[in-house]
């Protein structure tokens, strides 16, 4: 799936990587500066190139200082320069010279205060990035094929060593998104003043850590509801009070039929009693029910105070916690009652799928699948797979890459965000006239391929998308086929009181291929109820 040579690290103890640097190294001409800035300002980070910090602190160029002073002279002061860099608290983006980690000291002061990405192209491209400016790289004067060459040939082993980024047929967003899934660092912008989103086992075991390295207040409310408290409650509650923080646990009643305003209103309560102030937090942890039902408690109560999503299901990590949506059901329709209220920072712990359901991972699917189907032919691929399950790890951010991307760019769904909502429609209605007895992901994934159906029917795709959504839900084990006991009827009355209504109409995100859904469509209803009792 992924154009790394090394796999993304999920073991072991989780580092603050809010607080660690990003550095980009490779050879001559892999692109480390103009990639490094681009990361930088999606990851909202200071940029930092240091080839040209040093020809700052020498005043003249490093051609220059190469042929007065010597290569020895000028690794002394990169050294220099790397340690007062890297020693700085904040989380930067700093791209490496091509040699910068060949002394050992260099190594070492990077390692122990960030992450490496090697970039790496063929001799080709690199020989074509680098020709027009060779006279500014002292290592590849002369015969320049002939030089970079012989300087691939020498470090081809050391820089083997890193996590390595074959860029070779990637663009410059494609190559920015990789780096961001290889490390499991987002930064949503666009809503206030944005929010980073964290992606790594072990994340739930130092809460308290990225509580405090965001500067976040208390008392801080744990709400969470009775099937994961037990599994993950104590070690959140443990972490924030070893980092000083009052906690309350809030526990509610699980399930969709939970999400009430009346379910709401208790939080209200517990969150007087506990204390809370305005500059308090509140810590959703939980499924997609949970964050949506919690954080819009946290955005009336107080006039709005902060919040934390702490994903623990397929579904939350992948869908639910990301964008800033948070609401309740209402008897005529999910979601009805609502606001955009982003959260401060997304932790996304991945161990927590250990203790999930079967049936709860293949309901996340749904969004997973959702996601490819928008935009990555490579997660379709993966959910048509046997081993998608084995996949995971890798998958989950590659789908919450998806749709950050998309909320980038229409963060309160003011037109592109409108693609999210493929197989919402429908499937929203299906899951309400079931009672919810059918859950979010079995009836979405249903939705998406009923609304494939009727793209087919209005001429938008070919016949073969609706056949692969429907093998993709087939492989997962999820319905492909509209329950006999619901009534049609009933589930095109509660699309007519669906949220996403514009003019009085009913609107629809429908899929033309992979990787492109239209939004904003107008469909009868004749040819909705024809496609329902079809199925």
């Amino acid at each position: 799936m992924f154009r790394f040579q090394a796999d993304r690290k999920c073991g072991g103890k989780a580092k603050i990587m809010s607080t660690r640097h990003i550095y980009l190294y490779g050879p001559p001409g892999s692109g480390k500066s103009r990639i490094g800035f681009q990361l930088a300002e999606q990851l909202s980070r200071p940029f930092v190139d240091i080839d040209l910090e040093i020809e700052k602190h020498i005043d003249t160029s490093i051609s220059d200082f190469f042929r007065q002073k010597g290569e020895t002279a000028f690794r002394n002061i990169e050294l220099e320069l790397l340690g007062r860099i890297s020693s700085n608290p904040k989380g930067q983006v700093i791209a490496l010279g091509g040699g910068a980690l060949l002394g050992q000291e260099n190594q070492k002061i990077v390692l122990q205060t960030g992450e490496v990405v090697c970039l790496m192209a063929d001799f080709e491209t690199l020989l074509k990035h680098i020709e027009s400016e060779s006279e500014k790289r002292p290592l590849l004067q002369g015969n320049l094929p002939e030089r970079l060459n012989e300087l691939l040939k020498e470090r081809a082993s050391h820089y083997q060593q890193f996590p390595t980024l074959y860029v070779d047929g990637l663009s410059e967003d494609q190559i920015v998104n990789n780096i961001q899934i290889h490390l499991g660092q987002f930064f949503i912008s666009g809503m206030g003043s944005g929010y980073p989103v964290n992606v790594q086992k072990g994340l739930i075991n130092q809460a308290g850590d990225y509580f405090q390295q965001m500067g976040l207040k208390g008392p801080v409310a744990i709400v969470t509801d009775q099937n994961v408290g037990r599994y993950y409650l104590n070690s959140t509650k443990e972490s924030l009070n070893r980092a000083g923080y009052q906690v309350t646990e809030v526990i509610v009643p699980a399930g969709e039929q939970h999400k009430t305003i009346h379910t709401v209103m208790q939080l209200w309560d517990n969150f007087l009693e506990a204390g809370l102030e305005r500059g308090s937090t509140v810590l959703a942890l939980g499924g997609g029910v949970l964050t949506d039902m919690a954080g819009f408690a946290a955005s009336t109560f107080l006039r709005g105070v902060a919040w934390v999503a702490c994903p623990t299901s397929l579904l939350g990590m992948v869908d639910a916690s990301l964008g800033g949506k948070t609401g309740v059901d209402l008897a005529q329709g999910k979601n009805l009652v609502g606001s955009f209220y982003p959260p401060k920072m997304v932790l996304t712990d991945p161990g927590c799928l250990a203790s999930l359901p079967i049936v709860e991972l293949r309901n996340g699917m749904a969004e997973v699948l959702k996601h490819g189907i928008i935009s990555s032919p490579e997660i379709v691929k993966s959910c048509l797979s046997k081993n998608w399950k084995e996949d995971l790890v890798n998958l989950i951010p590659f789908a919450m890459s998806s749709k950050i991307q998309v909320l980038r760019q229409d963060p309160y769904e003011k037109g592109r965000r409108a693609v999210l909502n493929l197989g919402h429609t429908i499937g929203h209605a299906i899951e309400l006239v079931s009672d919810f007895k059918m859950r979010h992901g079995e009836a979405i994934g249903l939705g998406m391929l009923l609304e494939a159906r009727i793209s087919y029917e209005t001429g938008l795709c070919d016949s073969s998308l609706p056949e692969t959504i429907k093998h993709a839900l087939l492989n997962i084990h999820l319905p492909f086929v509209l329950p006999e006991t619901l009534a049609i009827d009933a589930i095109l009355a509660v699309m007519q009181r669906d949220k996403k209504r514009a003019d009085g109409k009913v609107k629809f995100a429908l899929p033309h291929q992979i990787g492109e859904v239209s939004f904003g469509n107008e469909v009868s209803l004749e040819l909705v109820r024809e496609i329902l009792e079809s199925s």
